[in-house]
Order: structure tokens, then C-alpha cells, then sequence
């Protein structure tokens, strides 16, 4: 996909603080969008236009034929019409699995409880599934033949488009329930600052279609929130809030989200979205480690995910998890040759200390101390401000005394022990 530069930095971000821009007051997609919102000059979300570059596929209004062909794809950009289907029960997960990505440098069975697995390593490059067997799966990434695992469907674009083009997807959910998944969640299209906004609301749609897709044929779905704006999350929270079948979500911080100018955001508006929902979700996270105190206050289960262990061990290091409860790498040389289990095995004891210690105490920025005393200090680039977790005036005052509730307290930098 080719995006524009458009606004530079901050100027992407959709700011509820900034007036309306112009041309959003006639647009027709206003009550879907919520409207262009930016600290930069911009008439309208034509602004991020790439004014036609060659091989450009964005759903935007200067391609009317890409743009019709899209919005008929998706059956309109709104969500109402997305198939309603049962809940499918499944046992509620806390706690942290690591993503196995592979089984290479590796030759006994990891012997984790509880593994993630990516979508995509499980199909092949025409998107066509390639094990329909617990067996495979467990030998091929040397896993418990017994272990819990979760699909993860967060990826890069270029595998999101194959998956959503692929004509195998009922072969796929075959192989899912072959495989007896806990829990999978749903592909995370991209939903971007500086792209027309017809782009955003098609990616929304298709993450919904997914979703719905999958958990109506038999596999645990959990939908994935990508938003950029508040009127994407009260998109999500309608969505939700109308849909008891959903009974999880998953969120990802490895991208965008996780800036430190934004990741305090998008927390408040995920506790906003399961204050409004009013029904026990369960959330599967991507990174954000830090994310996990503040969350844990409305999200009663959450599992986090993430491909750490394995990254690191492969490079020949070790996580250790430090008095201030974050992990850092330590060199862990070992022969050429030598397999990596015993170093994967500790890595992800550590991070899955990491995790807990984390859904308790409040984890700040390792390389400052953070003062969040006031409620009226701002807090742009996490520097001396206050997260704040009021409730938005649109979603009522459901849950504020649960969302108001947590304070980040701040901690002096702690000694780093020597080892697990």
C-alpha cells in the first residue's frame, strides 16, 4: 500500500482537543467517520491523498472505481449489517504465552502449558492451510501435543491481503478446529493517521467480517480493536456493545499504538470501550507491557503475547527481569551449534514473571521518572502528566468509578538484579 506523507509527526494523530476540519461538516461519511480532527492544517482527510501515485489501492474518494469496488466488497462501510451468529464457549485465559514462530535452532518440546502460534505460519504462501493435525503443528514447532495454544493474527499487510484474498478460508477454519485453538484473534488490517479515512473504515469493516466469519463457523474469535479515533472506538463499542456473541477482544502495542505520545490514549479508550460494553471481556494483548496495570482494572482476563523469548534466545541472549519488574538482556554466549531450548525455556519464565508482576504494579519509563500528580498537567511524550481514565462524555458515565480508580504512582529507578 502506498500511503502519503501527509502531516508530519504528531500532526497524524486524530486529536478530539482540535476544531473540526472544514469540508468533514458536508461530508457524507461524517457520521461514520466522526470527522478529520488534526493539530495541522487540513480541509479534509484528502489531505493524505498520494494525488494518484502509480499502483495506489487506498479506498479513497479521487479512485472511484477502487473506491466502489471496495466499499461493494465490504458490503458498505457501516457495521450493522454484519452477520449475527452463537457465542462459542471457551475457558477464560490470564496469564502469557509466548509466540513460537518456528522450531529452528531448537530440538527438544518447548514445555510451556500455554503457546501462540501466528496465523500465518500456518498456511501456505496461496494461503491454503498446512496442517490439519495437533501432531504436525506440535512436531513441526516443538510444542506440547497437549498445550493450549492461540492464534495470533496480528501481521504485516502484505500477509493480511493474502489472507483476506485467499479461497481457502473454510479450510483454514478446518485446521483450526482440527487443532482445538483456545482462542484466535482476528486479523488487525491497518488502520492509519495519514491515510484518506474511507482507507480506516474499509480496514474496520473487514476486521468485523473476519471476526464474525471465523466465530460462526465454530473457531473462539476474539475481535480486534484498530482505531485511530474516538469515533472508531464508539464504532467498536456500538458494535460490541449490540453483539454478545464477542466475548473477546485483542489489541496490539508493537505498532503505532505503542508510541509513547499515544499509548496512554488508546488505553483510556480501551477502558472506556469495556466499561460501555458492560459485560466480562476477555483481552488477548500484543506488547504493552505497561499497559497491563491500568488495564487489568477493567479486563479481568488478559493473556499477553509476544515473540520475545524466542527472538532473544536465537540471538544468544538471556531476559533477565530487574527489581523494577521489566526485563533486559543480558549476553548468553553459547557454542555454534548449540540448541537454544534451555535459553527459551528461561526466557519465557522470565517474561511470564515479567507479565504478572506487571497486572499489579505500575511499570514506568525505565529511562525517566514519570510525576502524573496532577490532573491538569499535560502529558504529551509521557513528560509530567496524569493519565487520565475519566469516562468521554459520548459513552455516558458507565463504569467511572472503576476507570477512575487507578493512579500511576511514580518509582525511583531500581537496581537490576543479576539474574531471574
Amino acid at each position: 500500500m502506498n500511503k502519503s506523507k501527509g502531516l508530519e509527526g504528531t500532526d497524524w494523530h486524530f486529536r478530539s482537543d482540535q476544531p473540526l476540519s472544514f469540508n468533514c461538516l458536508n461530508c457524507f461519511l461524517l457520521g461514520q467517520c466522526g470527522g478529520l480532527r488534526v493539530k495541522g492544517s487540513a480541509m479534509d482527510c484528502q489531505r493524505f491523498c498520494c494525488g494518484g501515485q502509480e499502483g495506489c489501492n487506498v479506498v479513497c474518494f479521487n479512485s472511484p472505481v477502487n473506491y466502489a469496488r471496495r466499499l461493494g466488497e465490504v458490503g458498505g462501510f457501516g457495521l450493522k449489517n454484519v452477520d449475527r451468529c452463537a457465542a462459542i464457549p471457551f475457558p477464560r485465559i490470564r496469564g502469557y504465552a509466548p509466540l513460537i514462530h518456528h522450531a529452528y535452532s531448537r530440538k527438544t518440546t518447548f514445555p510451556g502449558e500455554m503457546v501462540a502460534l501466528s496465523l500465518y505460519e500456518l498456511l501456505d504462501r496461496d494461503g491454503a492451510p498446512k496442517y490439519f493435525s495437533r501432531d504436525d503443528v506440535a512436531r513441526n514447532f516443538r510444542i506440547r501435543p497437549d498445550a493450549k495454544i492461540i492464534i495470533s493474527g496480528v501481521h504485516k499487510d502484505k500477509f493480511l491481503e493474502r489472507f483476506w484474498r485467499s479461497a481457502h478460508r473454510n479450510s483454514i477454519v478446518l485446521m483450526l478446529k482440527s487443532l482445538d485453538v483456545a482462542l484466535m484473534t482476528s486479523p488487525n488490517f491497518s488502520v492509519y493517521n495519514n491515510v484518506p479515512r474511507p482507507e480506516n473504515l474499509y480496514n474496520i469493516k473487514r476486521i468485523a467480517l473476519i471476526a464474525q466469519e471465523f466465530l460462526a463457523l465454530g473457531v473462539p474469535t476474539a475481535l480486534h480493536i484498530n482505531a485511530c479515533t474516538e469515533a472508531d472506538y464508539l464504532t467498536f463499542t456500538e458494535f460490541l456493545a449490540d453483539r454478545p456473541e464477542f466475548e473477546a477482544i485483542s489489541f496490539e502495542f508493537i505498532t503505532g499504538p505503542g508510541y509513547p505520545s499515544r499509548m496512554n490514549w488508546h488505553i483510556k479508550q480501551l477502558m472506556l470501550l469495556a466499561n460501555a460494553v458492560g459485560r466480562p471481556l476477555q483481552l488477548v494483548l500484543r506488547g504493552g507491557t505497561k499497559a497491563l496495570f491500568p488495564l487489568s482494572s477493567v479486563f479481568h482476563n488478559i493473556v499477553s503475547l509476544d515473540s520475545d523469548p524466542l527472538h532473544r534466545a536465537l540471538h544468544r541472549q538471556r531476559l533477565v527481569l530487574g527489581n523494577d519488574g521489566r526485563l533486559f538482556p543480558v549476553k548468553n554466549t553459547l557454542p555454534k551449534g548449540t540448541p537454544v531450548d534451555e535459553l527459551l525455556v528461561e526466557n519465557a519464565l522470565a517474561a511470564t514473571s515479567e507479565v504478572e508482576f506487571a497486572m499489579r504494579h505500575s511499570l514506568v519509563d525505565k529511562k525517566r521518572k514519570i510525576a502524573r500528580t496532577s490532573s491538569n498537567t499535560k502529558n504529551a511524550n509521557y513528560k509530567a502528566g496524569q493519565l487520565s481514565f475519566l469516562p468521554d462524555a459520548r459513552l455516558g458515565q458507565a463504569g467511572a468509578d472503576a476507570i477512575d480508580g487507578k493512579r500511576v504512582i511514580a518509582t525511583t529507578k531500581t537496581q537490576r538484579t543479576a539474574k531471574i
